[in-house]
């Protein structure tokens, strides 16, 4: 739309430089205006009026568009949420909650300053990672070769988008210190923690919601604002909106059915998305 405008503006500006001037040449006689044609979008009217005492003349102008402004609205989705609520989503799953490459020679089994030249005996190939910028950027060193001789040379092969790389190490230290160095070597510090496979899904899905509730906070119309559905999946399938189990030879079962119908995604309905996604349980099997 901005662009729009302004083409229209260079367009104003373009035909009041081209306008007939002769008109305006000194005189004592009112000058007639001089205007645009009237089916012209650009509207620009020119005028003198009658010689001022002192010599002068008024020169009027206006210059305007017509025309209606189009807002062009984003296109709604309706998105539709189809979760797993059966048994097995109450199994805990393993995730990284932060990860750090650190210099291997501050591993504490090395051996010495550039003892990460056996390290691949203890531990094996592919646990290891080749930097340049301080472990910032880092590429997966698969494979190690040996040279025997007199100084015992390895030769690390490392993996680069542009392709497989090496750097060449002897025993007493670097053959080339400006490519490898003990503080290129790097391995892969983690923190874990534990959650249920049904909080790892509610904290995802949580967060989708918030994302597309601040895309909804820029558009104004709420007919063209995103809407989200909550669906769950288990046993049974029932047509009615809520979120119910049932009862079969013993076990508790969710039933397959819809829980959030759906709904705009403002800040009202982030929240009742929200509490509905944190009130499902696992129960059941698929």
């Amino acid at each position: 739309m901005k662009k729009r405008f302004w083409a229209l503006l260079l367009a104003v500006m373009m035909v009041v430089s081209v306008l007939p001037t002769a008109a305006f040449a000194a005189t004592a006689d009112p000058v007639p205006s001089v205007s645009t044609p009237d089916s012209s979008p650009v509207k620009i009217t020119k005028s003198v009026g009658e010689k001022n005492n002192d010599g002068t003349y008024t020169l009027s102008m206006e210059a305007y568009v017509t025309g209606q402004v189009v807002t062009t609205n984003p296109e709604p989705l309706d998105i539709v949420l189809v979760l797993d609520v059966s048994g097995s989503m109450d199994d805990d799953i393993t995730i990284v909650t932060s990860a750090e490459y650190k210099h291997v020679s501050n591993r504490e089994d090395a051996f010495q300053t550039n003892a990460f030249i056996r390290l691949h005996w203890m531990f094996g190939d592919g646990q290891y990672w080749y930097s340049e910028d301080g472990g910032k950027t880092v590429y997966p060193i698969v494979a190690i070769n040996y040279e025997e001789g007199l100084d015992a040379v390895y030769e690390y092969v490392y993996e680069t988008p542009e392709g497989q790389k090496t750097f060449r190490t002897s025993w007493d230290g670097p053959v080339a210190p400006s490519l490898s160095t003990p503080d290129n070597i790097y391995y892969l510090t983690s923190a874990y923690t534990t959650v249920s496979k049904m909080e790892a899904l509610q904290g995802a899905v949580n967060a989708f919601i918030a994302d597309t509730a601040a895309k909804n906070a820029s558009v104004e119309d709420a007919n063209y604002q995103h809407r989200i559905s909550i669906v769950k999946f288990a046993g049974k399938s029932k047509s009615s909106v809520g979120n119910e189990t049932y009862t079969e030879n013993g076990y508790s079962y969710n039933y397959s059915q819809i829980v959030k119908d759906l709904t705009v995604v403002n800040d009202a309905g982030a929240v009742e998305l929200v509490a509905a996604v944190n009130a499902l349980k696992a129960a059941g099997a698929t």
